[in-house]
């Protein structure tokens, strides 16, 4: 099984960076668990890409999205097997009504 190089978009990080910082203010008790959650989300892509489920909601073929199960947010991401990589386009909570414009 070969490894997937997976990039996080600039868009993804700046994301990601917001939700930990509101992580850490509003859950003090788990400040350390968003971050874990998303880096096994990372090495787990890397192996196992196609693990999250398709979503057909955005106008771009092809995203999928992972489930960080006790944070409830989403990871959502493209495959391209031609280079052997995973994008990380958005982070994003399901209860903010609507999923991330992709």
């Amino acid at each position: 099984m070969s490894e997937y190089e997976v990039i996080v978009a600039p868009r993804a990080q700046r994301e990601l960076s917001t939700f930990v910082s509101w992580w850490t203010e509003n859950r003090p008790a788990t400040t350390g668990l968003v971050l874990r959650e998303f880096e096994d989300a990372v090495s787990h892509l890397a192996t196992m890409p196609a693990l999250g489920a398709s979503y057909r909601l955005s106008r771009r073929p092809g995203v999928r999205r992972l489930l960080l199960p006790r944070s409830r947010y989403h990871v959502y991401y493209v495959i391209n097997s031609e280079r052997g990589e995973v994008r990380i386009m958005a982070v994003w909570h399901g209860q903010r009504g609507k999923g991330p414009r992709l």
